[in-house]
């Protein structure tokens, strides 16, 4: 067979299957029998649900990525804070000019009508003044904090890109197992998303249920992208026509004539496009009945399906290509 990775040595020491074989057997002879399957490749899923197999591995493609996502968070909380102090700085700025201008208009009709009470007015303008010049400092300084938090915020969120394109960089390489509730991206989709199973296969896969190249199901095992900016997608295409005719009816008859007149001579196609990849549409995730996931696990299946590996790939029928970020392992 040749020399086996480290996952597949972890896969090989595994001892637990389903059905009257996964019962405890101290024989050392019965244990070789039942690890010897797993050595060919195949993992046996039982029926009985209670007692899955379970395979032993070590999840490595989310190293740094979560913790680095959390600090993002903190990062995003502590600009929100931020933004919530300057809000209430200029606020309270406000209201201290208000209260200076005031005490100026008493003092200056104290010093028209002498009504005997200059010197009182005269304290309160000095006391408006300085709580004016605290106001504005106050909220000078919350405007230097939210720019730090703001340079945070950016600095985080190129740091989790980093974070994410190292990843995608070792994603054509990796074996590790994909699991339920795996972290997915589409080249096409607006957001990352989530492969799931329904129903698991019983095997699980550092403590979450394993996943096959057959999870491919797009109504079973996918949380759609929160839309889609395929050319191709005729959602996209829709939103497409719908902005360049409220453009259209929005402007002197004169001029639309003429954009009309631009996309029915040659050249209007380049024109439609650049309209087209401006637009976002509906992710409708279409695959062929009967797809699968490409490149799976060569050696490794449960019964005949080849397990999901984060190196798998699924190309949708709009152009998008579908690949795994995360194994969803949660270690």
């Amino acid at each position: 067979m040749g020399m086996m990775n480290e996952e597949e040595r972890n896969i090989t020491d595994t001892t637990a299957i389903t059905g009257e074989k996964g019962k405890s057997e101290e024989n050392g002879q019965k244990r070789e029998e039942r690890t010897s399957g797993l050595r060919e490749g195949t993992l046996i899923a039982g029926k009985s649900r209670p007692n899955p197999v379970v395979v032993n591995t070590k999840p490595t493609d989310k190293e740094g990525l979560m913790l680095q996502e959390e600090k993002a968070a903190q990062a995003r909380e502590a600009y929100e804070r931020g933004y919530e102090r300057l809000e209430a700085a200029c606020e309270k700025e406000k209201e201290a000019e208000k209260a200076y201008f005031q005490a100026q208009v008493d003092l200056g009709n104290e010093i028209v009508c002498s009504y005997g009470r200059e010197e009182e007015l005269n304290e309160k303008l000095n006391q408006a003044a300085d709580q004016y010049k605290e106001a504005i400092a106050d909220r000078k300084k919350a405007e230097a904090a939210l720019k730090g938090s703001q340079a945070g915020v950016l600095a985080s969120a190129a740091m989790t890109e980093a974070k994410k394109a190292g990843l995608e960089n070792t994603r054509d390489e990796s074996m590790d197992f994909v699991v339920h509730m795996a972290r997915i991206r589409c080249t096409y989709g607006m957001r990352e998303s989530m492969a799931v199973l329904k129903m698991d296969h019983g095997v699980m896969s550092g403590g979450q249920a394993q996943m096959t190249v057959t999870d491919a199901d797009k109504a079973v095992n996918f949380i759609d992208f929160g839309g889609c900016t395929s050319p191709e997608n005729e959602t996209v295409r829709a939103a497409a026509q719908e902005a360049m005719d409220t453009a259209i009816g929005s402007i002197e008859k004169g001029w639309a004539d003429g954009v009309a007149a631009a996309f029915t001579k040659e050249g209007s196609a380049d024109l439609e496009d650049e309209i087209v990849n401006q637009c976002i549409g509906e992710c409708l995730l279409k695959f062929p009945a009967g797809a699968l996931w490409e490149k799976g696990h060569e050696k490794v299946k449960i019964q005949e399906d080849a397990l999901l590996v984060r190196r798998c790939e699924l190309t949708c029928a709009y152009g998008g290509l579908v690949t795994i970020l995360l194994s969803g392992q949660m270690g």
